[in-house]
């Protein structure tokens, strides 16, 4: 990562309240991409979005996405953090374009239906969710399983704890957590970790 010289993040970071932030964020010419439980998302610029923690669930998600070992493993698989608060109150990613469907075929060969499929199959060893892969042949299962990528991301899921008992969490195989940067299909949203879920969404 590298520091963003730019005085309105010092002044962002120097805010105490969460309110005061989102306020502040609010007040600038910064367009608002989305929000979800934890975080609400600005554009920045035209290929970097700020993503501010709106309490300590978004602290702790901004936390996962920020953590340097996650990006030197698994770089290929998300979208770049370029700088981050040292308390996690925000981070600067790359901005990319939101994936539809047909990117999935486009990037891993097989529809997205096929490749979210996959996903759940590999972690779902109470076989709760089969039939969201029971479609799955063998000779697809076989080419997922050579694909580079998607071992990266199930290593991904497996070392970051983003699963549980019960399979891997929702927000993996949602379309709205994909994008497409630099003709790369990656993960924008990947916070929500087994440690996050026990710690503040329980």
């Amino acid at each position: 990562m590298v520091v963003i010289q730019d005085e309105r993040l010092k002044h962002l970071s120097s805010l105490s309240t969460f309110a005061a932030r989102i306020r502040f964020c609010n007040s600038q010419i910064w367009e608002r991409l989305g929000s979800g439980t934890g975080r609400t998302v600005y554009a920045y610029s035209d290929t970097l979005v700020v993503k501010l923690a709106k309490n300590a669930k978004g602290v702790a998600q901004n936390n996962v996405e920020s953590d340097v070992c996650l990006h030197q493993w698994y770089g290929s698989t998300v979208t770049d953090v370029i700088d981050a608060d040292s308390d996690d109150k925000w981070l600067v990613a790359e901005r990319v374009r939101k994936a539809v469907a047909a990117d999935f075929k486009i990037h891993f060969g097989y529809p997205m239906k096929d490749v979210f499929g996959y996903i759940t199959r590999h972690f779902d060893v109470r076989e709760r969710q089969a039939f969201e892969y029971e479609h799955l042949t063998a000779s697809i299962i076989q080419a997922l399983d050579e694909n580079e990528q998607l071992q990266d991301l199930t290593n991904l899921i497996c070392n970051w704890q983003m699963e549980d008992i019960y399979g891997v969490y929702n927000d993996l195989i949602s379309k709205r957590s994909w994008g497409v940067g630099n003709n790369r299909l990656i993960l924008m949203d990947y916070g929500f970790t087994k440690t996050v879920c026990d710690e503040h969404y329980k």
